[in-house]
């Protein structure tokens, strides 16, 4: 953590040993829980971050979670569940209100036949300049493209193109060939 970033109010619950948690310069963090039960586990929050009310929570051993800078958050809970997995968000992306990225189910589901799970964890990908809508829900193994949109209430599922916008429950591609600004011009 750095002097010259503004921290109103960061809530710590870690229960393990050797878990990092990086804050670069001139990020805005208010209203932060961040919960690790587990070994080895990083968090990198780069510069000019700003989020407002969310929740990191980490149940494993060597996660990462990687959020790049002038990145910005309304609400957000982040939940990373099992061991050595990885959640990347790019840099200039921007997050509504109510979202939730989990990268695992938390609960075993099991082949009848053989006993063998079915629904490992995995990665998630958030590329840069993203924008993901109000209540927006992001589960394992997904890549959001860089420039893309995820618009409200969506759900999540596969990968997504650069340059679209995505919508739906499961999300079906909406327009493509598309950007988007902060500013409204």
């Amino acid at each position: 953590m750095t002097d010259n970033s503004d921290y109103s109010f960061i809530k710590l619950v870690i229960q393990g040993t050797n878990n990092i948690i990086e804050i670069g310069d001139k990020s805005i963090i208010d209203r932060l829980t961040i919960e690790i039960k587990g070994d080895n586990n990083h968090i990198i929050i780069h510069e000019r971050v700003k989020c407002k009310n969310g929740k990191f929570h980490i149940d494993g051993d060597s996660n990462q979670l990687i959020i790049g800078k002038d990145t910005t958050f309304e609400q957000i809970k982040i939940c990373q569940i099992e061991d050595k997995n990885t959640i990347t968000i790019g840099d200039d992306c921007m997050f509504s209100h109510g979202i939730v990225i989990r990268n695992g189910d938390s609960h075993s589901v099991l082949d009848l036949a053989t006993s063998q799970r079915l629904n490992y964890s995995g990665n998630v990908t958030i590329k840069d300049h993203s924008w993901i809508g109000m209540n927006a829900i992001i589960l394992k193994n997904v890549t959001i493209n860089e420039n893309s949109i995820v618009a409200a209430n969506s759900l999540i599922t596969k990968d997504i193109e650069a340059n679209t916008i995505v919508g739906g429950n499961s999300a079906k591609l909406i327009k493509q060939n598309i950007s988007w600004s902060r500013e409204r011009i």
